[in-house]
């Protein structure tokens, strides 16, 4: 949808690279969103739905 952001899937049994961890799954998801949340400007972000 044009306008909105889009993150990576955060299912860990559809996503987790080989040998990733569910821990380690976690932590990249959350960096992916930090990432994503810095690059747009946390001052252009309304709301966040998961």
């Amino acid at each position: 949808m044009h306008g909105f952001l889009k993150l990576s899937t955060s299912n860990y049994y559809l996503n987790a690279e080989a040998g990733e961890t569910e821990e380690e799954f976690s932590a990249r998801m959350a960096a992916e969103f930090e990432a994503t949340v810095l690059e747009a400007g946390p001052d252009t972000i309304a709301a966040f739905l998961c």
